[in-house]
């Protein structure tokens, strides 16, 4: 069959008239075609198939291009490192994708079975604070389950999520991303860090009182960030900062004001040190929003019972705060 669109034709039109011509189509071809689309190459299609080989994944591609199926050419290149779709490729693959990521969970949770593959991105800040609890919880509900974890910036998390490159994201997010459902975890505890023994004060009352310092503050895209810098924004402060120092962790901001770099503004996980030597957890000064660290999953993706697992498993341990964690304001 080889599928020919008026340039009048909708799209809605073409692809149902995909769908209602593909009964001679080979569903296997087209179950491989999507494996490479996913993978980016042959080589890793053919490893998440049971018994696949590169050179038949070759096969049922190219017996898919064919003129007696679509007639379409679906690879622009096919080198030993990757593949690079055509524009017909690429809008195919956009739709079988609908079809096929969440085939194999979904006949797996209908034959009840407790085994698959969990695909997770969490920001620094989380795989440092929850991770380690988080998996041993989770494993030993699900031991049969393999975790897939990618530790990367918010912007990232989200969207992978989004893109359907994960199946679960936790993260703090200003807001979540279309077609997404974000469930709280926990809210976010920040405070200001000050070595104890230089002329800083005992309590901050306003951001202008904060700036005066030299700033050691988060990385640009984390969501803490973005809310300081739309405050001082907003309160006209912008110029007055001098930035010392943008980390990625709230342990290396901890010791970047420990030796004297400035004044640190953190968020506070349950392994940070309660009374860390030499330095003053105080509270900061009224004006950030409140922030939430969340658990974010697509919203029309199916949710197999070993995910749904994970996800009320993460919010039950992320939910518990250690007691002495409130910051002191003396």
């Amino acid at each position: 069959m080889q599928l020919l669109i008026h340039p009048f034709f909708s799209v809605d039109y073409a692809k149902q008239f995909i769908f209602w011509n593909m009964a001679d189509i080979n569903w296997n071809a087209v179950y491989g075609f999507w494996l490479v689309g996913k993978h980016g190459s042959f080589a890793s299609a053919a490893r998440a198939l049971p018994r696949g080989s590169v050179q038949a994944l070759h096969k049922r591609v190219r017996e898919l291009e064919a003129k007696d199926n679509l007639g379409l050419g679906l690879l622009r290149s096919r080198g030993m490192k990757g593949v690079r779709l055509t524009e017909a490729g690429k809008r195919l693959y956009e739709h079988l994708d609908l079809v096929f990521r969440d085939f194999d969970r979904l006949t797996a949770d209908l034959r009840g079975e407790t085994s698959g593959k969990l695909e997770v991105a969490v920001t620094s800040f989380v795989a440092n604070a929850y991770m380690g609890k988080l998996i041993v919880a989770f494993s030993a509900q699900c031991p049969d389950v393999s975790l897939h974890l990618s530790v990367c910036e918010s912007p990232e998390v989200t969207a992978f999520v989004e893109n359907g490159r994960v199946d679960v994201g936790i993260c703090s997010t200003l807001s979540a991303p279309p077609g997404t459902v974000a469930l709280v975890a926990c809210p976010m505890l920040f405070q200001l860090l000050v070595p104890a023994d230089r002329n800083y004060p005992r309590r901050f009352t306003s951001w202008r009182e904060v700036v005066q310092f030299p700033l050691i503050l988060p990385e640009k895209t984390s969501a803490l960030r973005q809310a300081f810098d739309a405050l001082v924004a907003k309160e006209g402060l912008t110029s007055m900062i001098q930035i010392k120092a943008d980390l990625t962790t709230p342990e290396l901001s901890l010791e970047a004001a420990r030796a004297g770099l400035g004044l640190a503004i953190v968020a506070i996980g349950p392994q940070f040190p309660r009374n860390p030597a030499g330095i003053m957890r105080l509270k900061p000064p009224p004006g950030l929003p409140l922030l939430n660290l969340s658990i974010l999953y697509g919203e029309n993706d199916y949710i197999p019972k070993y995910v749904n697992t994970f996800i009320q498993t993460a919010i039950s341990v992320m939910s518990r705060r250690r007691p002495g964690d409130r910051p002191r304001d003396v």
